[in-house]
């Protein structure tokens, strides 16, 4: 029977030399150098994109985004049915409110195409308590305005005929009248006080006798949105319109900054929408580099997984690098905010992310501090300065070697002398047992001694 040989730490051994071999071909080779160019390329591509036709785009007046979305003959005809639009006069009846008297005429299209209430600037002749809201300010100062908050005061404005504000003198609803009460598509102006709980009553009377005012209130409001999202005023990031402002710090300066330098709705999604697309180049580029380079080989998933990660985050870093320095560069020349804005942040956190998660860009980053750290070194001490310290760091050691001589010395000698005494059997009986508990003890038997039998073939030894 063949007997195997037992190698002391086998496996840690054999896990060391294949760490050496994997570390030999993670260097990277004429095709990794290819692929971190085109990944690169790719996501320097999708910055400039970015860069020319989102945020720098050009931007309409509101005239100009009403026609394109509000009265597009397409939309004009989804709205109405597929039938053009036709303007009629809008009649009284009763006690109904405006927009009830709207759909018993059957004008609701008309009005989902026309001015909405909170875009109510000017103020009626028997309305004297100013509200702050301006044609300048309105698109920061209307919560129904704001892109994430709007979406719940916005229809409740329309079904209420209100408009609820947030400005630097005061926060609250007013309602608003329209100018022409036949004319479904009228225009509004602020016309006396109300609160936000009497225009969320006031819409739930409105619903209940005919529910389809909902839906259009809630379509005349997005169709709103959409065409105020590409005007030079833009919309707000969302939730900044609620921000109370603290001491002296007016958060309406803080919208009114934000939104002149173009750090609006448009702005923030675009860092989700910047990040999302770095990330889909990043996990196509990832199944393209695995296929091509590694479809017939041996390697396991594993070295496979690295080698990528390790693409992946090489490409990522140059293209972030380059944006970074185009920033920095611009910055330089006085252009600090443009940078700010233009700067591909979605892409930089795509890029960080990718880095922390490869374990070998890590390992080369940290190569390069070291080096780093040893030029910095050299520039810092002098080659005297070094043998100095050279020679302290030997003499150190050497006197904790001593040391550790020292005690192993002494051990060895204590080991010896209870070794005698516990093996003098011409000793008093208790002096015997107490240098033989002694010497058990440093021979640590009491880890080996389970049972009686160990216990006497340990003595009978």
């Amino acid at each position: 029977m063949e007997r195997k040989i037992t190698v002391p730490y086998e496996n840690q051994v054999q896990h060391m030399v294949k760490g050496i071999n994997e570390s030999q071909s993670m260097e990277l080779n004429k095709n990794d150098y290819i692929f971190i160019l085109l990944i690169a390329g790719l996501q320097v591509a999708r910055q400039y994109i970015n860069k020319s036709k989102i945020l720098n785009r050009a931007r309409d007046t509101d005239q100009e985004a009403a026609k394109k979305i509000k009265h597009n003959e397409k939309i004009e005809k989804t709205i109405n049915g597929g039938d053009p639009l036709t303007h009629k006069s809008v009649t009284m009846w009763g006690n109904n409110s405006f927009l009830e008297n709207i759909s018993v005429n059957k004008q609701l299209p008309l009005w989902v195409l026309g001015p909405t209430s909170y875009d109510a600037i000017r103020r009626s002749s028997a309305y004297w308590e100013k509200t702050g809201v301006s044609g300048m300010n309105h698109r920061y100062t209307t919560l129904a305005h704001d892109p994430l908050i709007g979406l719940v005061v916005g229809p409740i404005n329309l079904l209420s005929n209100t408009i609820t504000y947030n400005t630097s003198l005061k926060m609250g609803t007013s309602y608003t009248s329209p100018f022409n009460t036949h004319n479904p598509a009228t225009g509004y102006e602020i016309s006396r006080p109300s609160s936000f709980s009497q225009a969320v009553y006031n819409s739930i009377a409105v619903i209940k006798k005919d529910k389809t005012i909902l839906a259009a209130a809630i379509i005349k409001h997005l169709l709103h949105l959409a065409s105020d999202i590409n005007t030079k005023q833009g919309l707000t990031i969302p939730g900044m319109s609620m921000l109370p402002s603290i001491g002296s710090v007016n958060s309406r300066d803080i919208d009114k900054w934000l939104i002149s330098n173009h750090f609006d709705f448009v702005w923030f999604a675009d860092l989700f929408a910047q990040y999302g697309l770095a990330e889909l180049i990043n996990v196509i580029s990832s199944i393209l580099y695995k296929f091509l380079i590694y479809r017939d080989t041996d390697k396991d998933i594993e070295f496979i997984d690295a080698k990528c990660k390790k693409v992946i985050a090489i490409a990522n870093a140059v293209s972030a690098s380059e944006d970074l320095i185009v920033a920095a560069i611009k910055a330089s020349t006085g252009h600090v905010v443009s940078a700010l804005r233009e700067l591909d942040w979605g892409g930089l956190v795509a890029a960080i992310k990718r880095m922390f998660a490869s374990d070998e860009f890590m390992l080369e980053v940290k190569g390069i501090s070291e080096s780093w750290d040893a030029i910095q070194f050299n520039f810092k001490y002098s080659t005297e300065d070094v043998e100095q310290m050279f020679q302290n760091k030997i003499k150190s050691i050497n006197n904790k070697y001593e040391q550790i001589l020292l005690s192993m010395q002494k051990e060895y000698r204590r080991y010896g002398e209870l070794e005698a005494l516990a093996t003098n059997f011409d000793q008093v009986g208790d002096e015997l047992f107490s240098y033989s508990i002694q010497f058990a003890q440093l021979n640590n038997v009491h880890n080996s001694l389970k049972n009686k039998k160990d216990i006497d073939n340990f003595f009978n030894n």
